[in-house]
């Protein structure tokens, strides 16, 4: 079992505060312009003069006694590499237990030079301990890579790094001008032999979002072409690519993601379709041969699903749409994003997500928002809540991670988490990870890698990070996203709560379905649920109250035939009467339901 970090003593100073962009009223479109906000471009060479005389940051935030143990990683000559929000430069192998991180880093740091910039990747072996950087990509051809996303390729689950790949994407300012290239590539994994393959197509966008199968040699990324979305694709690791798809089916895009979970490949796109009634809203599509053929794109109409009807547009503090993504272990789709409520004073502002189930789309609240978060660096702001999704080894334990003001009022942002296992639960509390003091300074262009380890103990799982702040302390007035900055990069404990616990009863395959009154009943604040399942099948547990509406969604997913009892922990109850029911499906039909009526007395 991993040894979980202490909390430590680390230093830093405040951002200076910038206006707040302020709430649209209400509208049928959401908190976004007509055409999406076009990321900055950082100039070829910046100066570091006015900051010649300052002294650097041995590590951040000293006053902040509860804040994560941040290892310094690199430097870079600004702060724009990990600026997007369309990005993966994050990652963890879950099978070797090694981070890696591609980041715009100095052109040369032997002698320093920090005036301009090339890409370089850097990895760690020991959960952020410690960082190395490997190397340089592509022996210095490329000074105009930009917002790199990275992956590690380790189908056979090897715990040997040198039996994985890291492959790589980016965009790339074609003639060192303007976004419109990409390039990608590969090197065996810590052998500091990067190879890059350049396309000069010009007319791709300004990010491209890579990942890997978990069990095969495949790996794609997706780059946005002119209003449409392209895929490309690698079946031997990287040895070979072709841009199997691109699609147009929307008016704009305004993020991608994609997910691979056994033979199956996911994208996922949030659009703006002028066609449909609300128009900016996600769509899905899916493949099961690497990208030859695909089954057609799905649309998720967010407004339509119940738990999140009451929402009447996307939410952003900065024009941005920060959304992830994620597949779990019965191959259903998670989106997260952020929504707003335009019909209450002052607007309600909240993470939630949209997944699917056996009957359809389902919505959950995540966590609230403030309003009076500030996002962004200096002149520098396209991630709003800097929303990103993990996804467990095994897939069945999900961490979603954010930036906000800590308080309602404040405008600087703390790293706030919160996670969930796959059908057992609801999302727990948010997790304030840094508690940095409101002298300290503010969070931003952080990174959570997609994968994380299987939680050893069933209540917690580590996770990792990566932020940006400024490399010399400055006061307020010299805050410039254009000057030298640090990478830094922690580990994390994200507990979550586990509502109800299924364990077998006792071995054998029972001769029927079969669901048993609870014990105690009528309870204070624990039951016991028996049920018995014969064969394989998708399992749905869930309480009523007495109108028939649903309290908790207490168990859903694949479970093998057996004897099984759920233990459920009600304390969130009111005293009253309630109803459990089972229901049982195999090939999307259900083949079996039950309920059982139980009393809660406090």
């Amino acid at each position: 079992m991993k040894n979980y970090f202490s909390f430590i003593a680390i230093c830093f100073v405040a951002m200076m505060l910038f206006t707040l962009s302020s709430f649209a009223g209400k509208s049928s479109h959401p908190l976004i312009p007509r055409e999406p906000k076009p990321e900055r471009i950082e100039p070829t060479q910046t100066s570091e003069i006015s900051q010649a005389h300052l002294p650097r940051k041995p590590s951040p935030h000293s006053d902040s006694p509860k804040d994560l143990q941040w290892v310094l990683m690199d430097s870079m000559p600004n702060a724009y590499g990990p600026a997007h929000a369309n990005i993966n430069p994050l990652a963890y192998d879950p099978w070797n237990n090694h981070i890696a991180m591609i980041y715009r880093g100095a052109l040369n740091y032997q002698p320093p030079n920090l005036t301009t910039g090339s890409l370089w990747y850097g990895s760690s072996h020991d959960e952020f301990t410690t960082w190395a950087r490997v190397g340089k990509l592509n022996a210095d051809i490329d000074q105009y890579g930009r917002y790199p996303s990275c992956a590690i390729s380790n189908p056979n689950h090897s715990s040997t790094p040198a039996d994985a790949i890291f492959m790589y994407s980016f965009p790339h300012l074609c003639s060192g001008s303007a976004f419109g290239c990409i390039g990608f590539g590969l090197e065996p994994f810590l052998q500091n032999t990067p190879f890059n393959v350049m396309s000069l197509d010009n007319s791709y966008g300004s990010s491209t979002y890579i990942w890997t199968s978990d069990n095969h040699p495949s790996a794609y990324f997706l780059v946005p072409k002119s209003d449409s979305l392209c895929f490309w694709g690698t079946v031997n690791q990287g040895e070979t690519w072709n841009e199997n798809a691109c699609w147009l089916d929307w008016t704009d895009i305004y993020g991608e993601r994609g997910q691979s979970k056994g033979d199956t490949t996911y994208v996922e796109a949030v659009v703006e379709d002028t066609s449909v009634a609300d128009y900016i809203f996600f769509k899905i599509n899916k493949s099961t041969n690497n990208g030859t053929t695909w089954s057609g794109w799905e649309n998720v109409l967010w407004k339509t699903i119940p738990q999140l009807s009451e929402y009447d547009n996307l939410g952003s503090l900065d024009f941005s749409i920060a959304h992830d993504f994620v597949v779990d272990a019965y191959g259903y789709e998670h989106i997260f994003f952020n929504v707003v409520d335009t019909n209450v004073a002052p607007n309600r502002l909240h993470i939630v997500e949209a997944y699917r189930t056996v009957n359809g789309w389902s919505g959950n609240i995540v966590a609230q928002r403030t309003l009076s978060f500030i996002p962004g660096f200096a002149a520098l702001s396209q991630m709003d809540n800097e929303l990103q999704a993990a996804i467990s080894e095994d897939r069945r334990t999900i961490v979603v991670k954010w930036v906000d003001a800590p308080v309602e009022g404040e405008t600087d942002g703390d790293i706030f988490a919160t996670g969930k296992r796959i059908g057992w639960g609801d999302w727990t509390f948010s997790s304030n990870l840094t508690q940095t003091s409101g002298s300290d300074g503010r969070e931003m262009f952080t990174h959570l890698a997609p994968r994380f380890e299987n939680s050893p103990l069933g209540f917690e799982v580590t996770v990792y990070l990566t932020k940006t702040e400024q490399l010399a302390i400055v006061p307020d007035p010299m805050l410039d996203d254009t000057q030298p900055c640090a990478l830094w990069g922690a580990k994390a404990c994200v507990p979550f709560i586990i509502d109800l616990y299924v364990t077998e009863r006792e071995p054998g395959k029972p001769p029927k379905f079969k669901l048993y009154s609870n014990y105690p009943n009528p309870f204070n604040a624990q039951t016991i649920i028996p049920y018995d399942i014969p064969t394989a099948s998708v399992v749905s547990l869930k309480v009523f109250d007495v109108n028939g509406r649903e309290v908790v969604n207490l168990y859903h997913g694949y479970q093998e035939a057996g004897q099984y009892k759920a233990t459920y922990n009600a304390s969130h109850l009111a005293s009253g009467v309630y109803f459990y029911r089972l229901n049982v499906q195999q090939s999307n039909n259900v083949i079996f339901s039950a309920s059982e009526k139980m009393v809660v007395t406090k």
